[in-house]
């Protein structure tokens, strides 16, 4: 809405009606473009059908970076930042979801790197995905080949999906999105990052 405004501010003053003064025009522009990152991530969860849970930390934990504020803000600016980044750390606060919204980042490959975590969290993440698949293997081996039948059939029904399926046409819409919230570093770990 500020943005729309500063957009026809020189409409509205060229028909005389009380407007802003620079200051305020000022910190308005500021306003913006503290608070773009939030319109980024608005815009990038709404618009998606259905949402991927791996989204969830690498776009929390951007977030929170770069809302903390700096000694170059204006004063509005930084009390903004600052409230922004005390809610946002209250949010996904528990141990379970930290686990839940991590392992989902690691199974997704645009986040696969875990660029958003510290080494001890990626080491404690990857540890848990090889605990857990180790458990499955096991599963499997246990039950033997009585379901073998059956997942030939159903890959080759997958084989014949067309090449890019409506999820994969929405992650491409929702890339320069991710690349403006997430950054160089989103964009270096689509390619690289653990195999």
């Amino acid at each position: 809405m500020v943005e729309r405004f500063l957009e026809q501010h020189p409409a509205i003053c060229a028909i005389d009606i009380a407007t802003l003064t620079e200051a305020d025009i000022s910190n308005a522009e500021d306003l913006i473009t503290a608070l773009k990152p939030i319109k980024d991530a608005t815009t990038l969860f709404s618009q998606e059908k259905t949402h991927t849970v791996s989204l969830i930390a690498p776009v929390h934990a951007k977030l929170i970076q770069n809302k903390r504020p700096s000694a170059e803000d204006l004063p509005l600016v930084r009390e903004i930042k600052q409230a922004i980044s005390e809610d946002l750390i209250k949010r996904y606060s528990s141990e379970q979801e930290r686990n839940t919204f991590h392992t989902a980042s690691a199974r997704d490959p645009r986040f696969k790197a875990l660029s958003f975590l510290s080494e001890r969290e990626k080491e404690e993440t990857y540890g848990s995905l090889i605990a857990e698949a180790a458990s499955l293997e096991q599963e499997v081996e246990v039950k033997g080949d009585t379901h073998h039948d059956h997942n030939k059939a159903s890959s080759a029904t997958s084989e014949e999906e067309p090449n890019q399926s409506p999820a994969a046409k929405r992650m491409a819409s929702s890339s320069s999105l991710l690349e403006n919230l997430l950054g160089p570093a989103f964009s270096d770990q689509k390619y690289s990052g653990r195999k």
